[in-house]
């Protein structure tokens, strides 16, 4: 299993710096790129809510998780407004009519709510990530998303190590039973020194986005400790339902969602944090 991480974890490092040297600056291909991650996070979170019966509208779901991001990524492409608010209220206003057309009323909430869940969770938190890269103009904005992945993989690669190696106190043992107290606070100090360390190679020049010595430790701290809670979140659900994994794509370490579950609450934070004290 160990050796399976570790040959995962190489690859991933080697496509994430392919994508940074090859990504192009905004052309349609970015744009498909989002609505597979997207489509295939949700196809498998939908997958989980089939494992615990409950009933979903996954081309829904992921019909609107494609028109949320193609608003945001057209949003960056002409001068044209916002129109989040609509996708995400004709969405709602879909799944109500959709659930009216059936015939059997009992537990006639749990499609509804299986279905909305999953939008917010994946398509939703994932826009955010579209908008990390679409909101700053070419390189700024993609360094910007390779800085969290980076931060927030770092946490799991440190959580996971130092955890092995003097893990005692359980975390959360009926949502997830190997990670640690000593990970968990391992993996928070390995991000923080990851942030650092961007910082002072980097000199804190993003492009247009700047961040300080102090900044960089606040962001390690958050993007870690988020990225803790949304490994803790899909754990939740894969124990509801009763799997292991959220699908066996990626050899050692599951599925798609397995991969991104702890960088989904964490674009929003960053996000959040760019726009209202980077520089």
């Amino acid at each position: 299993m160990l050796k399976n991480r570790v040959l995962s974890g190489l690859l991933m490092g080697a496509l994430l710096i392919s994508a940074v040297v090859w990504m192009p600056d905004f052309h349609f291909g970015i744009l498909l790129i989002f609505a597979f991650l997207v489509v295939a996070a949700l196809i498998e979170f939908y997958r989980l809510l089939d494992a615990a019966k409950i009933g979903n509208y996954k081309f829904i779901g992921s019909f609107f998780g494609v028109l949320l991001l193609s608003a945001t990524w057209a949003r960056t492409q002409a001068d044209i407004p916002d129109v989040s608010g609509i996708i995400i209220f004709l969405f709602i206003a879909s799944v109500f009519i959709r659930q009216l057309a059936v015939k059997v009323t009992d537990g006639g909430f749990l499609p509804v709510a299986g279905t909305v869940l999953g939008f917010f969770y994946i398509a939703f938190l994932l826009d955010f990530m579209a908008r990390l890269l679409f909101d700053w103009d070419g390189r700024e904005g993609r360094l910007l998303l390779i800085y969290m992945i980076v931060v927030v993989k770092f946490t799991d690669i440190g959580a996971y190590f130092i955890g092995c190696a003097t893990g005692r106190h359980k975390l959360i043992p009926h949502i997830s039973p190997a990670k640690s107290w000593e990970g968990c606070f391992g993996g928070v100090a390995v991000a923080t020194a990851v942030s650092v360390i961007w910082q002072l190679v980097s000199r804190g020049n993003l492009g247009v986005v700047h961040f300080s010595i102090l900044q960089a430790v606040i962001m390690g701290v958050l993007l870690s400790v988020t990225g803790i809670v949304g490994d803790l979140i899909e754990s939740l659900f894969k124990r509801a339902a009763a799997v292991k994994d959220s699908s066996s794509v990626i050899r050692g370490m599951g599925g798609l969602l397995d991969v991104i579950d702890s960088l989904l609450p964490a674009s929003p934070v960053l996000y959040i944090f760019a726009h209202l004290f980077l520089k």
